[in-house]
């Protein structure tokens, strides 16, 4: 039979923690299988969404086992009578999951990032964050050149200079902190045929409206181009 714990790991991918989403179901960020708490839970007969509440973050786990059965006529209600034995079943119940890169959620990385980090946070000595938080300079240092060059390992990433930096930025202000909220990224490339980096640079950017501006051919001749 197969079990799982309430905010436990995934009973699928068996090394993701289980989080609370909006629909107050708990969803694993990798597969986005759901489960609804019971005796016994209910597997959901659909993928969840990647929405996920925050306030789960620091929940203790309960430890008490629970057995797994699929949604009664797809409610949250279990149908008792048909419990899991094996993975084979549940993944056969569950309709595929999209592997394509494009469709990771950002919630995958965030789960994954925090759990790496808080491993590797736990492995520092004493001595070692006592030297960090001892002054700004020490703690930049102390990510740079210790933390996030492990965290990003462990989650085989690769760490790199940043690469981009704006041509132009289009705010306003927020009345209440003054502080200024990025609304339009534009850069500028006066080569069409050169201008991937910037295309990469707005496709990384987060924002309601990102610009390119580019023309396909600049003319030599000065009377052309008073004339343009």
């Amino acid at each position: 039979m197969i079990t799982t714990t309430i905010d436990g790991e995934c009973p699928i991918c068996l090394t993701t923690k289980l989080h609370l989403n909006t629909s107050d179901l708990l969803e694993c960020p990798k597969c986005n299988l759901m489960i609804a708490t019971g005796f016994p839970a209910t597997v959901m007969p659909e993928r969840g969404n990647g929405k996920f509440r925050f306030e789960d973050q620091d929940q203790p786990i309960n430890r008490e086992f629970l057995a797994l059965a699929p949604s009664k006529d797809g409610s949250v209600l279990p149908d008792e009578k048909n419990l899991f034995r094996d993975l084979n079943a549940l993944e056969k119940y569950l309709p595929v999951v999209k592997q394509e890169i494009g469709n990771i959620d950002e919630y995958h990385w965030w789960f994954e990032f925090i759990e790496h980090f808080n491993v590797c946070i736990k492995k520092c000595s004493d001595e070692q964050l006592r030297q960090a938080w001892s002054s700004r300079t020490n703690r930049t240092k102390f990510y740079t050149d210790h933390l996030l060059p492990q965290v990003a390992n462990d989650m085989g990433l690769k760490i790199i200079k940043e690469e981009f930096k704006v041509d132009f930025v289009m705010a306003v202000e927020d009345p209440y902190s003054e502080h200024k909220i990025p609304k339009i990224y534009i850069e500028s490339e006066n080569d069409f045929n050169k201008a991937e980096h910037e295309i990469r640079k707005l496709c990384s950017l987060n924002s309601p409206l990102r610009i390119l501006i580019t023309i396909d051919e600049w003319p030599t001749d000065p009377k052309k181009k008073l004339a343009n």
